[in-house]
């Protein structure tokens, strides 16, 4: 795959749509509009086929103002990421819940604005965020770039990050540690292959070279974390102990060989030539967080954390749905030709991507320190642990502070209960008064209370290293759409 540099783009205005039930609020570059009634929603849309069209929360709501038949969605891997409006050019995409801690419609529409406006200085239009975050990174390449290799390869060492949880009903004095900007941080802190190349299965496993192997790993069962994550099935993956077989980059088989792990490469690959995409994107990405306002560094930063998760896209779970009746209640799946993505023969950069953030979680999240079983976290997510707050101290060998790939204390912890990984709450002080904070996945503010306030009956168990997860984080970067 040959990556050129970008060129030119149609840039067109944005609006943000605010839709109800049979109502429709549009923000235009020349006011506020709102209409109500089917007919009439459909009539503002059609005026403004001619810009770029967003909604700040869900695409189905869309649904509610104009009837569902008149649209068509398009998927991946069933989760709606583009709305068509027939009979028209109109596109509506999604901006992923991200502006949801404004509470102005006008403010989201200012923030929207904010990004699109620096990025037309960038040369790059209006789009999708996946479609923003592509454009804006071709925009820093001054030459293009050769990217290739065996995307079944590519994608065995492919996995998500690391989320485990320990349930318990009450913890105190706790703080929760992550590394700042940790995926474009590592995607621009040292080189990675352009190509890889298979050598001989006794070559040194160089952590600081972006390598694959298949191998056989012996794990002890005495090591209280294990290393590697292995697949099973297509949607979750879990840390096993004893033998197992994988594919995994040379730096999460030399951080299980450091930990006393025994490592029987198979099959080995190493880098045939090496490339630096991403350093030039990261300083343009950084110095706009600097500069905006709240919303519009919070927009910006999503394009930098969608980036890593686009050259594991292959093309093959795209689809096509519409509805036969207005509710949006009767789906009907629609045959779409799906063609192969050209990114899909670049997966092992984005599994050498997710490797360095869960080889760094490994090693200096839950290894890093004398005495494990205090520094035993009581929630891993990703790139960030709760601890206690005792065990802070075990960061200081490592980098700290606010920077790009720092670890740095993200909350005070004064009480924590915990039910599953990306499921908690906690208070932030002894006198906290705003009562509980909530971290529920998939749940609003309310369901979180509800859930943690309602009794607890059955059998209590605690994930751990040795329990399958869902392998979601490529899924969360890419898919909250809808």
């Amino acid at each position: 795959m040959i990556i050129k540099p970008l060129g030119k783009s149609r840039f067109k205005p944005v609006v943000l749509l605010v839709p109800g039930w049979r109502r429709l609020t549009a923000y235009t570059p020349t006011g506020i509009k709102t209409v109500s009634g089917a007919k009439n929603c459909l009539s503002l849309l059609e005026s403004l086929e001619m810009t770029n069209l967003y909604v700040s929360h869900s695409l189905r709501e869309l649904l509610n103002a104009t009837g569902a038949a008149n649209w068509e969605a398009s998927l991946w891997k069933g989760h709606v990421t583009t709305l068509r409006l027939d009979g028209t050019k109109v596109r509506v995409h999604s901006l992923r819940r991200l502006l949801d801690e404004i509470e102005s419609d006008e403010e989201k529409y200012k923030a929207l604005n904010e990004l699109t406006q620096w990025l037309e200085i960038r040369g790059v239009a209006p789009a999708s965020i996946s479609g923003m975050a592509w454009s804006l990174w071709r925009s820093t390449l001054y030459n293009e770039i050769e990217i290739g290799f065996n995307s079944k390869v590519g994608r065995s060492a492919l996995y998500g990050g690391r989320q485990e949880a320990v349930i318990s009903e009450e913890l105190t004095d706790m703080v929760a540690v992550d590394m700042s900007s940790a995926y474009p941080y590592e995607m621009a802190n040292r080189p990675y292959a352009g190509t890889l190349r298979e050598v001989g299965k006794t070559t040194i496993l160089d952590p600081n070279q972006a390598g694959i192997a298949s191998a056989t790993v012996y794990v002890p069962e005495y090591l209280p974390h294990a290393p590697l994550p292995v697949r099973l099935g297509n949607e979750s993956i879990y840390w096993p102990k004893g033998k197992i077989e994988g594919t995994w980059t040379w730096q999460e088989l030399a951080a299980a060989d450091s930990l006393g792990c025994e490592i029987e490469v198979t099959q080995c690959f190493a880098p045939l030539d090496e490339i630096e995409p991403f350093g030039a994107w990261w300083d343009v990405v950084r110095e706009a967080r600097a500069s905006m306002s709240p919303g519009g560094a919070k927009l910006v930063k999503a394009l930098s954390n969608s980036l890593w998760g686009l050259f594991a896209m292959t093309g093959d779970n795209s689809g096509t749905l519409r509805w036969s009746d207005d509710h949006g209640t009767k789906a009907v799946s629609v045959d779409a030709k799906r063609k192969k993505l050209p990114q899909s023969n670049a997966a092992h950069l984005a599994a050498e991507t997710t490797s360095r953030v869960r080889s760094r979680m490994l090693l200096e999240g839950l290894y890093g320190g004398e005495d494990l079983e205090a520094n035993n976290p009581a929630h891993i997510d990703t790139d960030g642990v709760i601890i206690p707050k005792k065990a802070l101290s075990r960061f200081s060998k490592y980098m700290i502070g606010n920077q790009p790939g720092q670890w740095r204390v993200k909350q005070e912890i004064a009480r924590l209960e915990v039910r599953g990984p990306q499921l908690y709450r906690f208070t932030c002080s002894p006198d906290c008064l705003h009562g509980w904070h909530y971290v529920a996945s998939g749940m609003t503010a309310r369901q979180a209370a509800d859930f943690f306030d309602r009794p607890q009956t059955g059998l209590k168990i605690s994930l751990n290293s040795n329990l399958p997860q869902t392998d979601n984080q490529i899924e969360k970067e890419l898919l909250k759409l809808s």
